[in-house]
């Protein structure tokens, strides 16, 4: 064999206990870190890599993988932010490969299972694929080399001397945190990138670091600091 695959959809239900599902949940607080890394397990005795073929969210709310309004969000950006988050979930637990289901609706407006899963509506990108491709401009070329906290989530990832930290709220209700990021003594000041919807690139602001550490509004939407050095 060349590769270990397997498929998983972050919800409510459960094959240990039996329970049905009834709706989707945050990755982080599914099991698809545990299956993730029991795979991992095995993988690694036989150096294959581990593949995550089939996963996603639906936008339909009669569906059982449905993603959820989450206070002023639309179940659009839920969406599009548990999509952002099962990519960085998986990079974190070393999934070499992420195929979601899938690129557009099986069938629109439809209220059975899988049937309003797309990243794309018939004629545009919803935020799900905005937030991919906003993301894979801006750090396509990083790979990631550390978590620094778990709540909030913060990952440090690095291309050549550059690095970029990922930090998120791992939760479903809208919670919100402040996070002291230590940026290291040389950082003179930060960019700050947020998903934005609709747009072909991240919101970008700027932040001072003060002793070389930046305070950072965290939400349940990803948000991506880079350090700028002399």
């Amino acid at each position: 064999f060349d590769v270990i695959h397997y498929h998983y959809y972050a919800n409510d239900g459960s094959v240990l206990t039996h329970k049905q599902a009834t709706t989707g949940m945050a990755p982080e607080l599914s099991y698809a870190g545990t299956i993730a890394d029991s795979y991992i397990k095995v993988a690694n005795q036989y150096n294959l890599p581990v593949w995550v073929t089939e996963t996603g969210y639906e936008i339909n709310q009669q569906s059982y993988q449905k993603a959820i309004p989450i206070g002023n969000k639309s179940a659009l950006i839920t969406q599009a932010d548990w999509i952002l988050r099962s990519c960085l979930l998986y990079e974190r637990h070393g999934v070499k490969n992420l195929f979601f289901y899938q690129l557009f609706d099986a069938n629109p407006g439809d209220g059975s299972q899988y049937s309003t899963s797309g990243l794309n509506d018939e004629t545009k990108r919803r935020p799900a694929a905005d937030y991919i491709l906003q993301t894979t401009k801006l750090m396509g070329n990083y790979g990631y080399i550390k978590t620094l906290s778990n709540d909030p989530v913060v990952d440090q990832y690095q291309y050549g001397k550059k690095l970029m930290y990922v930090l998120t709220i791992p939760d479903q209700k809208g919670r919100t945190a402040t996070y002291s990021l230590d940026l290291g003594a040389n950082a003179t000041s930060a960019n700050i990138y947020t998903p934005a919807a609709g747009a072909d690139v991240m919101t970008k602001t700027t932040g001072k670091p003060v002793a070389g550490k930046l305070t950072v509004t965290v939400t349940e939407t990803p948000v991506f600091v880079e350090a700028v050095t002399p």
